[in-house]
């Protein structure tokens, strides 16, 4: 699944955050209550879902620091 696939469905589901880790089902919040969406993320899924958050230039900043600051707006929903 993409990540603008995992927006799309959160937001159809009023969802307040995605959770994404490694070895985990794709995770939305609704009303407080968490709830999985699918089959665990492998890493190369999750590495690809993050290249297209994370620019080309920072990608090395944010894999020495694990954490990168951005918003962009995905699937029409801003994240």
């Amino acid at each position: 699944m993409t990540l603008a696939a995992l927006v799309s469905l959160a937001a159809s589901r009023q969802a307040s955050d995605l959770h994404l880790e490694v070895g985990l089902p794709p995770t939305i919040r609704r009303q407080g209550e968490l709830v999985s969406t699918g089959d665990p993320l492998t890493r190369e899924e999750l590495d690809t879902m993050l290249r297209e958050v994370v620019d080309g230039w920072a990608w090395d900043d944010f894999l020495q620091r694990r954490s990168y600051d951005v918003s962009r707006v995905i699937s029409g929903v801003r994240c």
